[in-house]
């Protein structure tokens, strides 16, 4: 009797003979499986569930293989379809086509029958309707997006955010803002002028293309310190003050006002008043009021409103019981004997007198406040030492 196993090697002695299956455990639960005619193992034998032959793997309506590294290889995954995983074009990215459509951010597409918008163009919304924006305004320069494409007459696109392109005119490097003049444009300088809108929009990565940001806008408030100039600010906010002056280097005055919202004019605080005066002795004996030989004294004013005027002369008359009279003109309203002085002379002998008298005047930009003579009766009256001082009450 063979000592050995059929190995030939293995000892057939009783530790390896109790390491045996014994033939009933064939087929037998905790057994061994048995063979077939065909030398497989029964069906009835293996364990429940889906057996897939050898040839389906990696066949269409099979299963998939596994590449070395325990991965199914990418020619096997679904790619551009419905549940599957995006392809790639040409360039490596993801199609457009096979990306969401946005909503809160990029490019959408709008429709708005005839908008007349170009690519570039920034826009706002005035209710649903999409317009123009424009930096004057604060409520003009609430920016929504600029215009990206335009597919026809009733529909664009719309970018909220990201690059551009297709512009022209950029400078590369260059930030740009929303223009306070022309409606729906972008400038290179930034707006400046008091209640005008700072925002930046677009900075410029080539002369046709640039990143597009929404950020906010800067409402630009005007200094409410008092400047002094020749002319006073044309969009004041209430409480502003201003000196007008009729030169800024040698002014002959200097009259600080602040703009009032409720009034909608510029009160008179204070200041130094204007100052003309005519030295010469002139005579008229005109029984209107006019003008003497040397026209005055007479203030041109710069502005429309109501001004102080105080007027003054040494005046006689050279006829008993007969007047001298001074009266103001303002514009085109003439000088009255109820806002004038009157000197009475007595006797047959000339009075000499110094008349001064307030009158205010409501006058528009440009008009001529100017001291005018008559006399009373007859004779001649005479003048000389004449003078007129201007400060205004209000200004519009």
């Amino acid at each position: 009797m063979s000592e050995v196993y059929v190995d030939g090697t293995t000892p057939l002695n009783a530790t390896h003979m109790n390491a045996l299956q014994q033939k009933v455990e064939k087929g037998a639960n905790n057994g061994y499986p048995s063979l077939d005619s065909g030398g497989k193992i029964p069906s009835a034998q293996l364990p429940s569930g889906v057996w897939v032959p050898l040839s389906s793997v990696g066949a269409a309506s099979g299963v998939a293989a596994l590449d070395s590294g325990t991965k199914v290889p990418v020619a096997q995954l679904p790619a551009g379809t419905a549940n599957g995983v995006a392809s790639l074009d040409g360039t490596g990215k993801v199609p457009s086509s096979q990306l969401p459509a946005t909503t809160g951010g990029g490019t959408f597409t709008v429709n708005q029958t005839s908008h007349g918008f170009s690519v570039g163009n920034v826009l706002t919304l005035s209710g649903t309707t999409y317009a123009k924006a424009k930096a004057d305004t604060a409520a003009n320069a609430e920016v929504v997006g600029i215009v990206d494409s335009v597919t026809d007459a009733n529909n664009f696109v719309l970018r909220t955010v990201g690059k551009i392109t297709g512009l022209t005119g950029l400078t590369a490097g260059t930030a740009y803002f929303l223009d306070p003049v022309t409606a729906g444009a972008l400038t290179a300088t930034e707006p400046t002028t008091a209640n005008q809108v700072s925002k930046p929009l677009l900075i410029a990565d080539t002369t046709t293309s640039g990143y597009f940001y929404n950020f906010r806008g800067q409402v630009i408030s005007p200094s409410l310190l008092a400047t002094v100039a020749t002319t006073l600010p044309g969009s004041p906010v209430d409480g502003q003050q201003a000196i007008l002056v009729d030169s800024t280097s040698t002014p002959t005055y200097s009259w600080l006002v602040q703009w009032s919202s409720v009034a909608s004019r510029w009160l008179f605080i204070g200041g130094t008043p204007v100052v003309k005066r005519v030295e010469t002795s002139e005579t008229t004996t005109s029984t209107t009021f006019a003008d003497l030989t040397t026209v005055g004294p007479s203030f041109t004013v710069p502005r429309a409103g109501v001004y102080v005027c105080l007027i003054g002369a040494n005046a006689n008359q050279n006829t008993a019981s007969n007047d001298a009279y001074i009266g103001l003109r303002a514009g085109s309203t003439a000088a009255t004997d109820l806002a004038a002085f009157r000197n009475i002379s007595s006797g047959s002998q000339n009075q000499v007198s110094i008349a001064t008298v307030f009158q205010t005047a409501a006058v528009v930009a440009s008009d001529v406040l100017k001291v005018q003579y008559r006399i009373g009766g007859t004779g001649t009256a005479q003048f000389l030492m004449r003078s007129l001082q201007v400060v205004p009450v209000y200004l519009t």
